[in-house]
């Protein structure tokens, strides 16, 4: 049996399913009529005449009901038929209008497919009585139009499955009309790519304006103003949903049981890709079909799903709080569930299915060879990283990978544009002495530093030992202390943020052991309006925090110096900082009063000071000697000469900053987290789920369920400890001393302070006035252990 695999590409807001489907016979269509509940000689129902038999079937049942349909059923299911043979399969694309299916076009191209193609050349014309392969410049064609009902009839009557057509593709856009052209011996595999359905519906209408060369071209909308568009007969509301189940009649209402519907159809039938998160979406695609990706089709791929998107029309975006925004999200309230529905199949079911049955996704690496594109962005972001001169910039501790890819790493992602400069000479005369020249790569395209990164990156792990060091001692020195955990910091959010394709498949975090029965959310660039300040004293936990936001959330976080670029594209679910302790406000003012008035809520996360300044101090310590980021503890000695040096300026910035949190929150804007309780076995999920609780609040950030996070946690936090030290739980420092003392006076002031924080906020805030207290408690319970003798 042939299958035909349905490719959907659905950036905006549905997948398309394609049914596994034979020749209708005569009595089939009334058959179909009477499934949908209408009467089989019916063609224009309105809502209150009819009602579809699948409003009311339980779960199980729904599931019967997709599985038997005279259509759905000649689906391959989503899980079944594995590995793809295209002997027995076809691959079906559903092209959702403005989801980027003109460039899906371009890449199954890179992937030498087939596709399906309307066309009306002399040598290659879609009415021709016989359908036969088109060579094209840039590859192949069939003359076949599957977008149109005529094209559609033509192709079923022509029996294009039947032809044994190599890396046949059927494109359309008419998700249901086409599945006739299957059967059971030449069923459809279904992918689909999704697009947020506000953002599509707001692209759609734009691109209607001026797309004169559309055969469904409709010159009056290029007169109307959005929010006229919204309510017009042109804009049909819930359009992939409809889609789906074969509604496309406005006059008749989509339900409820249409969203289940269409949602089951996506959960048996639907491979799903992303437009936010595209390149890795069709390195997963690849995985999936068994198609190869060489170093030309990988440079074809990254070309367009990167850099150079075809069919773009560059729009403005009305603001989210605006009427225009408001109009066309009442179009496509069902469309959204179902966008939420496919990102969670994508993040949490597939994306384990992928890991159990094929293995580890193999990623490319960070750096591509390829396109101008590229470099040029690379120089953009490096030319607006101008972060003070004397910020140092550090190898990562990624918790995997050799020395030399984390310093690659920093290499691609830290580098102001001066600090650029002083590596290029080392660079090349490390890479002239393991003869690796810049010249293999495209020079007339990328500049010279990043030419360098790419080289150095093509080192084997034997010749990276040979480079590490030279590395090493071509990273810019001096760092101001007051500076470097805000320094280290934004280097780490950097480095996750710009390296997608990183060991975690594109997580933007670094997973300690990738669990396919916990799923991880892959990170993406998703809009929010209303990020959240995740605010604390340096050395309280924040790097943890960052990677359980992510991990919940699946959206990037970036931090005050915005040194990612995402806060000020507004694509972050969460900006760190450790403003006003650590943070001038000059950084805080450059993020600009519209950005700022966005971010209304605040996790402010508290470490007891007792524990918050040695860890700081150890920080300070990594800084000073070049040691990597979470990787010593200071001596005692250096401990007590910095602490005796700084303990009263620390203390009042601590205090000081959990007070400027306090004072400018509330109980409902504000979510209070203990590193504390975030680490402790029996406390950590619960406070997980919290600050998810509150993070979800906002409906543009959506997390992971509930009972996801008990194993995030314990992927995140409890695995997360130094072999044989069990009574270092969840410290990654070695050595330095086991405990750090304080003088009987500076124990007494840090006492007092917790008293008089536990006083001040009782009122307004009594669980944090609680945890102050216990605080206070701890520090006296072990007086003797802490005090210097």
């Amino acid at each position: 049996m042939m299958r035909i695999s349905i490719f959907l590409f659905l950036v905006v807001n549905v997948v398309g399913a394609s049914p596994s489907h034979r020749r209708l016979s005569s009595e089939e269509p009334k058959q179909l009529s009477q499934l949908r509940g209408a009467s089989p000689d019916t063609t224009t129902t309105t809502s209150s005449s009819l009602s579809s038999p699948y409003e009311t079937l339980d779960a199980e049942a729904l599931t019967g009901y997709v599985s038997n349909h005279p259509y759905y059923r000649n689906l391959v299911n989503f899980d079944e038929n594995l590995p793809f043979d295209q002997s027995s399969q076809v691959p079906y694309f559903w092209h959702i209008h403005k989801a980027g299916g003109s460039t899906m076009k371009h890449i199954l191209t890179c992937l030498d497919m087939t596709q399906t193609r309307r066309s009306s050349s002399e040598d290659c014309n879609d009415k021709d009585e016989n359908l036969h392969v088109c060579p094209q410049a840039w590859g192949q064609t069939v003359n076949a139009d599957a977008s149109s009902p005529d094209g559609i009839e033509r192709i079923e009557r022509l029996g294009l499955v039947e032809q044994g057509i190599p890396n046949l593709v059927i494109d359309t856009s008419r998700f249901y009309e086409a599945l006739k052209v299957l059967n059971p011996q030449h069923q459809g595999r279904l992918f689909v790519v999704f697009r947020n359905p506000i953002e599509r519906a707001i692209s759609k209408y734009y691109y209607n304006q001026v797309a004169t060369w559309e055969r469904n071209y409709k010159p009056e909308i290029a007169n109307m103003t959005m929010i006229g568009y919204a309510k017009s007969m042109h804009c049909i509301d819930n359009w992939v949903t409809r889609r789906l189940v074969h509604k496309m009649n406005p006059q008749e209402k989509v339900t409820e049981g249409d969203l289940r519907l269409a949602k089951e159809i996506l959960r048996q039938k639907a491979f799903i890709l992303l437009t936010d998160s595209l390149s890795q979406s069709v390195y997963r695609l690849s995985q999936y079909f068994g198609w190869p990706i060489d170093g030309p089709k990988r440079g074809c791929i990254d070309r367009f799903a990167k850099y150079e998107p075809v069919n773009q029309n560059p729009h403005p975006v009305p603001a989210k709080d605006s009427p225009e925004w408001s109009a066309i999200r009442e179009t496509v309230v069902l469309d959204m569930e179902l966008y939420r529905y496919a990102m969670e199949l994508y993040h949490e079911v597939q994306s384990g299915f992928l890991h159990s049955k094929f293995g580890p996704l193999a990623l490319p690496a960070a750096v591509d060879l390829v396109a101008a594109p590229k470099a040029e962005k690379i120089d953009e972001i490096v030319a607006n990283q101008n972060t003070e001169q004397n910020n140092q910039a550090m190898p990562v501790d990624t918790g995997n990978g050799s020395d030399n890819d984390k310093n690659i790493e920093t290499l691609n992602s830290s580098f102001t544009a001066t600090q650029a400069e002083n590596i290029d000479q080392v660079a090349k005369t490390i890479l002239n002495s393991n003869k690796v020249m810049p010249s293999q790569v495209d020079s007339g395209k990328v500049s010279e530093t990043q030419q360098n990164v790419e080289a150095l990156a093509s080192f084997n792990s034997p010749q990276a030992e040979n480079i590490d060091q030279n590395i090493v001692q071509a990273m810019p020195s001096g760092a101001n202390a007051g500076n470097a955990p805000e320094t280290q910091q934004s280097v780490e959010i950097t480095n996750n943020a710009q390296n997608e394709q990183s060991t975690t498949a594109g997580t933007g975090v670094s997973v300690p052991d990738q669990d396919p029965d916990c799923p991880v959310p892959d990170t993406l660039n998703i809009p929010v309006t209303h990020p959240v300040w995740s605010a604390s004293y340096p050395g309280s936990g924040a790097k943890l925090t960052w990677k359980l936001i992510r991990a919940i959330t699946g959206i990037f976080t970036g931090d005050d110096h915005d040194h990612n670029g995402r806060v000020g594209l507004g694509v972050v679910s969460a900006i760190k900082t450790h403003y006003p302790s650590n943070t001038p406000q000059a950084v805080i003012d450059k993020l600009g009063s519209e950005t700022l008035n966005r971010i209304t809520r605040t996790i402010l996360l508290t470490r007891n000071p007792l524990n918050a300044l040695p860890s700081y101090c150890n920080f300070v310590y990594e800084r000073q000697n070049k040691l990597r980021n979470h990787s010593t503890r200071a001596p005692l000695d250096y401990w007590i000469t910095w602490r005796n040096e700084n303990f009263e300026k620390e203390l009042k910035l601590w205090v000081d900053h959990q007070r400027y949190w306090l004072d400018k929150g509330n109980s409902d804007s504000l979510y209070h987290l203990t590193f504390e309780h975030l680490v402790d076995p029996n406390q950590g999920p619960d406070s997980l789920k919290g600050m998810g609780e509150f993070l979800s609040h906002d409906e543009e950030i959506p997390t992971v369920p509930s009972d996801r996070m008990d194993c995030i946690w314990e992927m995140f936090v409890d695995k997360s400890t130094v072999p044989g030290e069990k009574e270092r739980r969840r410290s990654l420092r070695h050595g330095g001393a086991d405990h750090y003392t304080y003088t009987e006076a500076q124990l007494d002031q840090i006492i007092m302070a917790l008293q008089q924080l536990e006083n001040d906020y009782m009122a307004n805030y009594p669980d944090f006035a609680k945890v102050m207290g216990e605080y206070s408690r701890i520090i006296q319970e072990s007086r003797v252990q802490m005090q210097e003798m």
